[in-house]
């Protein structure tokens, strides 16, 4: 067998190793400076000055970028991970819900009726049935909020005594037995 020797030319000078020890968390700190200046100005990175200014190859500035984008990645990842059970359900939705709650067990029989009285009177004009609806307390926008949250008006004039369960029953079950 026969030796073939191979000679690649490259535009580019071979990397050259350096110490474990030249890449300190102080070179860290100023290439990821240089790199975040570059990328936040919208302009293309200078890799030479950056070389010059820490003391190394192109090539090598490069590769540790990389190195450190990958770490910063990982890092982002992990950290989303962790906090994946939080992203399922947003705390915001049930404060939203204990505030409507509240609202109802504020407000008695009159200030509701009165409420409705005024949206009635001044056709849903929030601005105005927020002056005049209790001395100004809320704002127009929860004036709005309370009235869409309370109950229909619609079942309002039945009371538990005008017909029970038991009479449905009843008269569905005669209904039936007819048939």
């Amino acid at each position: 067998m026969e030796k073939i020797v191979v000679i690649a030319r490259v535009p580019w000078k071979r990397p050259e190793h350096l110490l474990p020890e030249f890449w300190t968390s102080e070179r860290d700190q100023k290439l990821w400076y240089f790199v975040h200046k570059a990328t936040k100005s919208n302009k293309p990175i200078d890799w030479k000055f950056i070389a010059s200014a820490l003391g190394c190859t192109v090539t090598q500035c490069v590769e540790r970028s990389q190195v450190m984008y990958n770490n910063k990645i990982e890092q982002l990842q992990s950290h989303l991970n962790d906090s994946k059970e939080n992203l399922f359900r947003p705390s915001f939705i049930e404060k939203e819900h204990n505030s409507k709650q509240e609202t109802q067990h504020l407000l008695n029989n009159e200030d509701t009726a009165l409420l409705r009285k005024l949206v009635e009177k001044h056709e849903f004009n929030w601005k105005q049935i927020a002056e005049e609806w209790l001395s100004g307390t809320y704002d127009p926008i929860k004036c709005r909020e309370i009235y869409h949250s309370l109950p229909s008006e619609e079942y309002d004039h039945l009371s538990e005594t005008d017909i029970s369960l038991s009479q449905l029953d009843s008269a569905l079950f005669s209904s039936s037995e007819g048939n």
